[in-house]
């Protein structure tokens, strides 16, 4: 199994998931500015909204995306508001998890796309839909009527507070008759995507996978 300590190094990117007293989760970013012995110095995560204050003694969850997939891990805030740059201490993270890279598995994340098709370079459609489940490559999402026939699409994907510009081809299109009704089950392929449009997309499925564990074990502990 990979190690998450050999990605604890100098100007490695975080992002870090911390939760306030009320359960409020917020995402935020940062870098290592120094490993030491026994606990790690970070920049002062940012963004930082003028209503979040990260305690000394709060967990937080770290989240380090890599070429073979990510890492993540629990830490606890050690000291903050450290130097004049406000940089934090954490500690050394525990309860690590190895997500490997994984560009093809959907997760059921529902976020809104905008659709454009084009034919012989005329709009044929433009729409906005809900997706059904989304991957590094890919997504599926629902219409009421079939798609029009084209030689071009593209689509503006909304995730994690982006908005990305894709190029994609339609995989298929099904049928499917739900309570007396028939609408379409569409897939497409995103062709063309730059690694980092694919990091983030992933990234944002780990995290919602992780939620889900999350909220699961929360459940069964009522």
């Amino acid at each position: 199994m990979v190690d998450i300590y050999k990605f604890l190094t100098k100007d490695t990117k975080l992002e870090i998931v911390y939760t306030d007293k009320l359960g409020v989760s917020f995402i935020l970013n940062s870098e290592i500015k120094e490993v030491q012995e026994d606990k790690i110095l970070i920049a002062k995560p940012l963004p930082l909204e003028e209503n979040v204050t990260i305690e000394e003694n709060g967990k937080i969850r770290i989240i380090i995306c890599t070429e073979i997939g990510i890492f993540s891990g629990n830490a606890s805030i050690l000291k903050r508001d450290f130097g004049p740059g406000q940089d934090v201490f954490i500690s050394f993270p525990y309860n690590n998890q190895h997500c490997q890279r994984r560009e093809y598995v959907r997760v059921p994340i529902h976020t809104t796309l905008e659709l454009s098709m084009f034919k012989e370079g005329s709009l044929v459609l433009k729409q906005a839909f809900k997706t059904k489940n989304l991957s590094g490559k890919g997504c599926c999402f629902i219409s009421q009527k079939e798609l029009p026939q084209a030689d071009k699409m593209k689509v503006l994907l909304n995730i994690e507070d982006e908005q990305l510009d894709l190029v994609c081809e339609k995989v298929y299109t099904r049928e499917v008759h739900l309570n007396n009704d028939k609408i379409f089950l569409n897939a497409l392929n995103f062709t063309n995507i730059q690694t980092d449009d694919i990091n983030k997309i992933i990234r944002a499925c780990f995290k919602f996978q992780l939620e889900q564990r999350r909220n699961e074990k929360l459940f069964s502990s009522i």
